[in-house]
């Protein structure tokens, strides 16, 4: 039913490209969303700004001589990636205070360290190590792919796009089930990092929401 349901939609749209003659792929699509991108693109951005030189400094790093770990260091991409990855609100603009950041991430890698930890005991000994080298290749993937294209395409250190290490993390931890929590650290750290992270919204996020005119 699912596939039935996709195959109609598709079709529909289809026949609704077909109809403009702008299908996907081909020349006059290239055309007419360059012309989109030049009238709806902030200055820097545009195709007639990148192709006169005259495109924003953040924008394909590599391609103008900018280093992976200078782009790294002197944009403090850890940090915006790190604080918008566990709350900042609003338009990028609601920051929390940079010592409640560090007790979120604190918290969090607790948290996430016992459940690894308990999970390593959970498991057979000749599992373990292929199980945890499966678990941090993927995790350092993540990571590399946020960064790989702040510097290659488009420097946006946003935490959403760290966000998939939650199903990692969830994939590798979910044949132990329930026995994860059987442990009091577990639960203790998965609990604490739940009311750090509610504390974060309703102190710093909506505390600030009748007061900030990008929420206008």
């Amino acid at each position: 039913m699912v596939l039935i349901g996709f195959l109609c939609v598709f079709g529909i749209k289809l026949a609704d490209e077909l109809q403009t003659g702008n299908l996907p792929l081909t020349q006059t699509r290239a055309e007419v969303l360059n012309q989109v991108h030049e009238t709806t693109a902030a200055p820097g951005y545009r195709p007639s700004d990148i192709a006169s030189g005259q495109q924003n400094r953040f924008l394909r790093m590599r391609a103008n001589n900018v280093g992976l770990l200078q782009m790294l260091s002197q944009t403090n991409w850890f940090y915006f990636s790190a604080a918008s990855f566990s709350g900042v609100y609003g338009y990028m603009n609601i920051f929390p205070p940079r010592p409640f950041l560090l007790l979120q991430w604190t918290v969090f890698i607790l948290a996430v360290g016992s459940l690894v930890i308990t999970a390593w005991h959970l498991q057979a000994v000749k599992c373990r190590a292929p199980w945890l080298g499966i678990l941090t290749v993927g995790l350092i993937t993540v990571l590399a792919a946020s960064a790989g294209f702040s510097w290659v395409v488009d420097y946006q250190p946003q935490g959403r796009y760290l966000l998939s290490v939650l199903p990692i993390l969830g994939l590798a931890l979910a044949p132990f089930g329930a026995s994860l929590t059987k442990s009091l650290i577990p639960r203790f750290t998965l609990t604490v990092s739940f009311l750090v992270s509610a504390t974060s919204f309703w102190l710093i996020c909506v505390s600030q929401l009748p007061r900030n005119p990008f929420w206008l």
